[in-house]
């Protein structure tokens, strides 16, 4: 079964949408703080795309216009935020391919130019990962306040 994805412009109703009991129960807790801190700060100025499965909420992903810290070439949209659903045996929902499906429908709206910093080295090879398997070129363009890279991704052809 494939996810239906909402896209969102409205951070009041994107965080409405995101908070509650059902929805936090098989997300990592700071996956949804930072988004909702998110939706605060950046508001209008970010696309929320919430992913379902049977009405159930299983990923949620912030892209904003670009890093305010990249410019030039390298400038493109920015993942602010990206989580799925825990892979536990609790959630039926949990199945891996999630994140990717996820990346899709973000690419399919704003193309396959983007940038995004990673949470960690696991979040590193993921993202790695994801980017090699859809045919994009990703290159470190920067480091975090933590030492973890930024990454910009683009076509082979850019």
């Amino acid at each position: 079964m494939k996810l239906k994805v909402n896209v969102l412009t409205d951070p009041v109703k994107a965080a409405n949408k995101i908070n509650g009991e059902k929805t936090l129960q098989f997300f990592e807790e700071s996956v949804i703080s930072h988004i909702t801190d998110v939706t605060s700060f950046y508001g209008n100025e970010c696309l929320y795309f919430l992913a379902y499965k049977d009405n159930n909420l299983v990923g949620v992903a912030v892209v904003g216009k670009e890093h305010p810290d990249i410019k030039g070439p390298m400038s493109a949209p920015f993942i602010r935020e990206f989580g799925t659903v825990n892979y536990t045996k609790t959630c039926k929902y949990a199945k891996k391919g999630i994140g990717e499906e996820l990346l899709s429908y973000i690419i399919k709206r704003v193309g396959n130019r983007f940038t995004l910093s990673c949470l960690d080295s696991n979040s590193e090879q993921f993202w790695r990962y994801i980017g090699e398997k859809k045919g994009l070129k990703v290159e470190e363009i920067g480091r975090t306040v933590w030492g973890t890279p930024t990454l910009y991704f683009q076509d082979f052809k850019g």
